[in-house]
Formats: C-alpha cells, sequence, structure tokens
C-alpha cells in the first residue's frame, strides 16, 4: 500500500491595511466583512489542488485607528474580534502602530501632519524568517502588494529554497507591483476576484471569548 504523503504546513500572512485599502476602492461596505480562513482555504485549495496540504496558521497584521473617531475605531474593533472568533484560534493578530509625520504638500508647500501606519512590513518579515528557521511551514502565503516585502520573500527564496511561495494580492492592486514580483521572486501574484468576494463574508453574530460580536450596520449586505 503506498503511504499517504504527509500535507504541506501552509503559513498566511495578511497585511490589513493593504487589504482594507483594496477592498475600500471597491465602494462596497458589506466586503470589508469577509471571511479570510474561508477565503484562503478557497484559495489554498484552487493554487494547489494537485498538493496535499493544511492551512496550519493565519496571521494578521494590523494597528489601532484610534484617531480617526468612535465609529471607525469599533468597526475595526468588531473586525478583528469577529475574525478571531469564528478562526476559533487559528487566526493571531500582530499589531503595530501609526505615527504622525510631516509632510509638505508639493503644489501649495503647506505643512500637514500625516499619520502612517508603522511596523506591519517589519513584523511580517521577522515573523516569515524566525518560522523559516524554526521549520513552522512549508508553504508561505502573503496576502499584500506592498512591494517592501519583496526583499524578505527573496531572502526566503534564496535561503529556503523548499519553501513555497504564495503570493494573493487586494483588489485593484495588481499593476504596477505584480510586475516587480514576479521579476524579483518567479512567483505570479493572483488577484483577488472582486465579483466573487460577496460568497466569503462572516457571519453576523460571532462568539468571541465571554461575548458576542455583532457585525457593524454599515458592513450589512445589501440583501439584508
Amino acid at each position: 500500500m503506498t503511504k499517504a504523503k504527509k500535507p504541506k504546513k501552509v503559513l498566511c500572512f495578511i497585511d490589513g491595511f493593504n487589504l482594507y485599502h483594496g477592498i475600500e476602492s471597491l465602494k462596497k461596505p458589506h466586503l470589508k466583512w469577509l471571511d479570510l480562513e474561508k477565503f484562503l482555504r478557497d484559495h489554498l485549495a484552487q493554487e494547489f489542488s494537485s498538493v496535499p496540504h493544511k492551512l496550519a496558521d493565519i496571521f494578521y497584521y494590523t494597528a489601532a485607528v484610534e484617531w480617526r473617531g468612535p465609529e471607525v475605531r469599533n468597526h475595526q474593533r468588531a473586525y478583528v474580534d469577529a475574525l478571531q472568533g469564528h478562526a476559533k484560534g487559528l487566526l493571531k493578530t500582530r499589531r503595530g502602530k501609526f505615527r504622525k509625520k510631516a509632510w509638505v504638500c508639493p503644489r501649495c508647500k503647506e505643512k500637514i501632519t500625516r499619520r502612517e501606519e508603522k511596523e506591519t512590513d517589519v513584523n511580517i518579515a521577522i515573523d516569515m524568517v524566525s518560522m523559516a528557521h524554526q521549520n513552522r511551514g512549508d508553504i508561505f502565503c502573503l496576502m499584500s502588494a506592498d512591494t517592501d516585502l519583496v526583499p524578505i520573500l527573496a531572502h526566503l527564496r534564496q535561503n529556503f529554497p523548499h519553501t513555497g511561495i504564495s503570493l494573493i494580492f487586494p483588489p485593484n492592486r495588481l499593476h504596477p507591483p505584480a510586475a516587480h514580483f514576479q521579476k524579483k521572486l518567479g512567483v505570479r501574484p493572483r488577484e483577488m476576484n472582486a465579483r466573487k468576494l460577496s460568497q466569503y463574508l462572516l457571519p453576523a453574530k460571532i462568539p468571541f471569548r465571554n461575548r458576542t460580536i455583532t457585525r457593524p450596520k454599515a458592513y450589512a449586505p445589501l440583501a439584508d
């Protein structure tokens, strides 16, 4: 009897704000209540249909948007908690920070202060290298179109050649970053199909720890 192949362990790394801005560009708020676990399982089943695999961990990178007011803050908290509750321990969060940065308008020369999210790309890089050295996964799946992450993926490709790399681009993020990823890594990114994202929505109510997370009204599907 032929011995069954041991399934390859897949680790997924999600750049939360890169994903958010991609979905925001679609102007369909209900898609912000996206079930990432279900989406990833279907994506992996298609990309690795001939390879036995197992989704071992999902790492979601984000940062608190406290400065944007209570409504946006509460929406973010609800979504992150819902992701964790629905995935039942499979999804872990990694949190960065927003920092103020001075910026000068190139036209009017007015000086203003902007907030930029920091640490996500660094945290992803650290986690990827650490987990590669620990032999935690056989396939690393990245959901982001941030070209700042190309060097770390190139490092993995060079130093861990047996580790598979899968790239998922959020909506409206395929060009021009895709060419850079493909040239440097030899891996073709796959863009989320915006027309199919409605198939991957979280339930309206999700238990999390000792409470129930309720989907914000702003994220309710049009049919509700």
